[in-house]
């Protein structure tokens, strides 16, 4: 399954139901936003889905509660949180990085 993150110049990455999408990311050497670790204690590893969200598990109990607090959105998952089901080659999920989560180092192109 291919990974499409649109704001970082459509970069495309495979990746596997075995990781969480920020693990997918860090292996493939992306820097993403995430204080604490990837531990589903913040919301700073979000990523907006624009497209294949039905390429994704359903919501953890860490992020039915961020959405509880309004701190996700319908269209928003936890990077730390979200694992690719569905793993046919031709399956892509497409994603970006929300403008507050932006690292200062990396070139966006929103």
């Amino acid at each position: 399954m291919r990974l499409v993150i649109k704001n970082l110049q459509n970069k495309t990455i495979y990746i596997s139901e075995k990781n969480t999408i920020l693990q997918s990311l860090g292996e493939n050497a992306i820097d993403w936003m995430q204080a604490c670790g990837g531990k589903g204690r913040c919301t700073t590893c979000k990523m907006v889905i624009l497209e294949g969200s039905e390429n994704l598990n359903e919501l953890s109990e860490v992020e039915k509660k961020f959405m509880a607090l309004n701190r996700l959105k319908a269209n928003e998952r936890l990077a730390c949180q979200a694992k690719p089901k569905n793993l046919q080659s031709e399956t892509k999920i497409i994603i970006q990085v929300p403008k507050i989560y932006q690292l200062p180092h990396i070139l966006y192109n929103d």
